[in-house]
């Protein structure tokens, strides 16, 4: 932003920049757990800091979401539902939720299972949200989609390591899932 200016073009190349680098920050929350569980203790460091990375995504995702409130700003009106993106919004509303259900108060409003429940849907429903950004909707240079590969093989490998260590905690194998 700062080569770019603080105008349309600044402020789109750091909201890419803003989305890869909280993306980042979400997968080892989102995936830290089940690494864990699949890859042993050699890999827990990962897993004892999910907390701590979701907390980083939700601390990035502050910086994004002022960005996508200047860009609002600066371009030309819109109709509500563009300027809103309702999806996107569903998805950040989530993130605030997560975050605080990290506080300790704010856990014990619900039980740990449904604590569980919520990490679990809200998690799909941020990954989702990356998935159409990164995959559906892309907005990056058509001629260089390649810079997308490594997202699009987080975005696969993220729910085949959440499965897999399900799966294996459900067969009673592994230690239980972070988070």
């Amino acid at each position: 932003m700062v080569l770019a200016g603080r105008g349309t073009n600044g402020t789109v190349v750091a909201l890419r920049l803003t989305a890869r680098v909280s993306y980042g920050f979400f997968w080892l929350a989102y995936a830290g757990g089940a690494i864990t569980v699949l890859f042993g203790p050699g890999m827990s460091f990962i897993g004892r800091r999910v907390r701590e990375f979701g907390l980083a995504f939700a601390s990035a995702q502050i910086v994004h979401v002022g960005l996508v409130i200047w860009l609002a700003w600066i371009l030309p009106a819109r109709s509500p539902g563009e300027a809103v993106m309702p999806f996107f919004g569903i998805a950040i509303v989530w993130t605030y939720l997560l975050a605080a259900l990290s506080i300790g108060w704010a856990r014990n409003l619900f039980t740990p299972p449904m604590v569980k429940a919520l990490r679990t849907i809200g998690s799909e429903y941020i990954a989702l949200t990356f998935f159409a950004d990164f995959v559906l909707t892309p907005k990056y240079p058509l001629e260089r989609p390649s810079l997308y590969v490594p997202f699009w093989g987080m975005l696969l490998l993220g729910p085949l390591l959440r499965v897999t260590a399900a799966i294996k905690e459900m067969r009673g194998v592994g230690a239980p899932l972070a988070g």
